[in-house]
């Protein structure tokens, strides 16, 4: 057995010199005595509240046993649902499940995917502002809760003034080298177009920048949740701490919403469960990893995830807006971490409507044994 052990300072604070912390390593004959040191470590060292007592947990998300992902417009263009389709989607699934257990969450509802991140408003392909604000009002109306999706490190460089807020914030690895990402359909173009910038959310310019923009979406929209994409994306930068600087960013939105306004975000470390309590899991290709494994205590105690956008729908495996473009894993596993998720793109509905009943049915199972 070969054994390596890695220890790296951060960026911000490299020198001549390195103190690192005594290390303790050896064998074990049940691997969950190691899980429960480090669960009883993370808990003295941050002070993680549990699920039923955090304060950045509001009431109506206590009661959510189903989140369905309605997939709106894709980076190329096209679209999965317009303002108006999401009411008609609305009112099937208030017809099988009470709406105040389920939040909508809505990616792409700004138009393109990814297309304009760093600057965010209804789109006029969709539905314009009137019809935004339309089914803002009409999906409050029934009952549901709503959760649009922003990025937190990734931006257009075409947004208004990027050379102000967004150059000086750019996301710099340790050597110096400028981060970046895309979301073609299927990669097949990645390397052809480089119009997104990855940011780090611990420069001063780009967090007043996106805490602006957020504040702004919830006075004109009133919106329940807000997601904060790729938040778990975690960069040793040259300049800035990344968990410090999503700490602060979290800190001071929060200090600036309603206190019925939940944070959710994409992926999961440790320390990021003293921030976001809902989560999307994590993926590779496509196969969805969840955060409540292998040790669910240490995940479930204190948080809540979800299924990753690119589960697939039930009609055909289509991932939607996002750029897997298609998936067979369809449902997430049943159990108290794993709130039940539906994905649904333009006719998910109507081809596989026995498929979404059966997930349907596991959402009021869940709100009945875990809620």
């Amino acid at each position: 057995m070969v054994l390596e052990m890695i220890y790296e300072e951060t960026g911000k604070n490299l020198s001549t010199s390195i103190s690192v912390s005594p290390w303790e390593f050896g064998f074990c004959s049940d691997d969950t005595l190691i899980y429960q040191r480090h669960q009883q470590h993370l808990q003295d060292t941050y002070k993680i509240p549990t699920w039923e007592s955090r304060t950045d947990v509001p009431k109506w998300v206590r009661e959510i046993s189903l989140i369905v992902t309605i997939h709106m417009e894709h980076w190329t263009g096209y679209t999965f649902n317009t303002y108006r389709t999401v009411i008609e989607k609305a009112h099937w699934i208030a017809k099988h499940i009470n709406p105040r257990n389920v939040l909508l969450y809505l990616p792409g509802w700004d138009g393109r995917y990814y297309w304009n991140y760093g600057e965010y408003s209804p789109a006029d392909s969709m539905g314009g502002r009137k019809g935004f604000e339309e089914m803002m009002t009409q999906l409050n109306n029934m009952g549901f809760r709503t959760m649009l999706m922003v990025g937190m490190n990734m931006v257009s460089k075409t947004c208004e003034n990027f050379e102000q807020w967004g150059q000086p914030s750019l996301s710099m690895n340790v050597s110096g080298i400028p981060q970046y990402t895309l979301v073609d359909w299927d990669g097949s173009r990645h390397y052809l177009h480089g119009f997104n910038a990855m940011l780090t959310i611990g420069a001063p310019g780009w967090q007043t920048h996106l805490i602006e923009e957020v504040l702004s979406l919830h006075r004109d929209f009133a919106y329940d949740a807000m997601f904060f994409d790729i938040s778990a994306a975690w960069t040793n930068e040259q300049s800035y701490d990344d968990f410090e600087g999503i700490s602060s960013f979290i800190k001071s939105l929060k200090s600036q919403l309603p206190e019925d306004i939940l944070i959710a975000g994409e992926g999961w470390y440790d320390a990021l469960a003293t921030l976001t309590p809902l989560m999307q899991c994590g993926h590779t290709d496509g196969l969805l990893h969840y955060h409540d494994e292998p040790y669910s205590p240490m995940f479930d105690t204190y948080c809540r995830n979800f299924g990753h956008l690119c589960l697939g729908d039930l009609g055909r495996g289509s991932t939607g807006v996002h750029e897997l473009g298609y998936n067979p894993i369809q449902t997430v596993p049943y159990r108290k971490g794993v709130i039940p998720t539906l994905a649904i793109v333009e006719n998910t509905l109507e081809v596989a409507e026995d498929k979404v009943l059966e997930v349907i049915h596991n959402a009021i199972k869940y709100q009945q044994e875990f809620i």
